[in-house]
């Protein structure tokens, strides 16, 4: 399995410019060679909300849980609402 990496800039010092812009990409062949960084979000629990905006201006939010679903190799399991 090839796995596409798509690196985000880092902000926690502060803005810089095109920081809402992907960075650079690199393939890894699975998910054991992941950056531990990258591998603690599977790993671990990640909880977090997606945000659109609907057709009368409000923002409509929904909670999300993502983790790795350990019955299946290389599975994960997303939880919405």
């Amino acid at each position: 399995m090839a796995i596409t990496v798509a690196k985000f800039k880092d902000v926690s010092q502060g803005t810089q410019p095109g920081q809402f812009t992907i960075g650079e990409r690199e393939g890894v062949a699975s998910l054991s060679d992941l950056d531990p960084i990258y591998r603690r979000l599977l790993d671990d629990p990640v909880t977090a909300i997606v945000a659109v905006t609907g057709s009368d201006g409000l923002p409509n939010l929904t909670p999300v849980g993502v983790e790795k679903d350990r019955r299946i190799t290389g599975g994960l399991l997303v939880v919405v609402g």
